[in-house]
């Protein structure tokens, strides 16, 4: 996001600081582990990727849990959208690029599309357990993925198309497999 031409409100990560180079130290280990996830075509991550990768999302989960103001700030993206999936994409959204500023651009970009979605999923499980917040469904679930493609395509210059068409090409099946892993949400 360093560098980016859009301007989007930035939440304070003050509690946070340092935690994307700190966090993470009890990361997944799994060789076989992608930064795709289960997207047919992945390829598995790189040992730096993967830190990389559980360093993000570990200090992403912190600011969520720890920092009041950065929680109720995504929730109320939620529950004041129209549509619950675009507050949901746009928090994650918003998180990933604090945490990207707060590193200084360091986040390498092979971990920021995997990095988002799980903060979505996050905000999305943080929106269930809220009872002021709409509950997240299995379809504003697929319509959050959706918006997560298409605000990170506008706000780093990815191409939505080849990360849509990546998820698109997994077999319903497939779908309904990680869907059952993950408690009822696929991506």
């Amino acid at each position: 996001m360093a560098g980016s031409a859009l301007q989007r409100p930035t939440p304070s990560v003050d509690k946070t600081a340092g935690m994307v180079q700190q966090a993470g130290q009890e990361g997944i280990q799994d060789p076989n582990e992608t930064i795709g996830g289960d997207i047919p075509g992945s390829e598995p991550a790189t040992p730096e990727e993967q830190d990389a990768l559980d360093r993000v999302v570990t200090a992403g989960q912190a600011a969520l849990m720890e920092n009041e103001k950065i929680r109720n700030s995504v929730l109320d993206q939620v529950k004041n959208s129209q549509d619950p999936s675009e507050g949901i994409a746009r928090g994650a959204v918003t998180l990933m690029g604090a945490l990207d500023d707060q590193s200084q651009g360091q986040i390498p970009e092979t971990v920021i599309f995997a990095a988002t979605m799980e903060l979505a999923e996050e905000i999305a499980t943080l929106s269930n357990e809220n009872p002021e917040t709409p509950d997240i469904d299995e379809g504003v679930w697929q319509r959050s993925t959706e918006h997560v493609v298409s605000q990170l395509a506008e706000e780093y210059g990815i191409d939505p198309m080849e990360i849509q068409g990546l998820m698109d090409s997994v077999p319903d099946e497939e779908k309904q497999r990680i869907a059952a892993e993950r408690g009822g949400y696929y991506a």
